[in-house]
């Protein structure tokens, strides 16, 4: 019955089914100015312009952010995306993966080295999704800011670990 948001560097909470009451009682703050925010199971992940933070509760009184020590910035609010696995977003070294007990994983590490993937994918006004078990994204690599000119897929299955796509 929450709500999250957030402004600057700071995480704000609704009061459970109040989506109109933020007391100030109940903000968190970061150390980085806040890129966009992803929910997996209990925990919402901060993703940052720094290090990304994990904040964890069952009510707005008792969430609780901890810093993960693992600096990964987020560089596109459109590639956050969260599910059960954790919350997936872009970064200027990879495809981060950030688990709801504050695990920080290069998920595109495997494939691409960060030098490869800082020119090949997409690093402005990413857009992303999930497609099956897929992460599927869009965006720019230029500085203009036209239309989607490149995307990537990467599989998630650890049981199909071999598709990896830039396009």
């Amino acid at each position: 019955g929450m709500a999250v948001g957030w402004r600057g560097n700071e995480i704000w909470f609704c009061e459970p089914y109040r989506p109109h009451a933020w007391p100030a009682s109940y903000v968190l703050t970061t150390e980085y100015p806040i890129v966009g925010l992803g929910v997996t199971g209990y925990s919402v992940v901060a993703a940052t312009s720094g290090a990304p933070y994990v904040a964890t509760g069952t009510a707005p009184g008792t969430m609780s952010a901890v810093k993960v020590q693992h600096s990964e910035p987020c560089n596109a609010r459109g590639s956050i995306l969260g599910n059960n696995d954790g919350v997936y977003y872009t970064s200027p070294n990879g495809l981060i993966l950030v688990t709801q007990y504050g695990s920080v994983s290069n998920t595109s590490e495997l494939w691409i080295t960060r030098e490869k993937w800082r020119n090949l994918a997409p690093q402005k006004n990413i857009r992303a999704v999930f497609l099956v078990s897929s992460y599927f994204a869009l965006g720019t690599v230029r500085d203009d800011n036209s239309v989607a000119q490149q995307g990537f897929t990467i599989e998630l299955n650890a049981n199909d670990a071999q598709s990896f796509t830039i396009w």
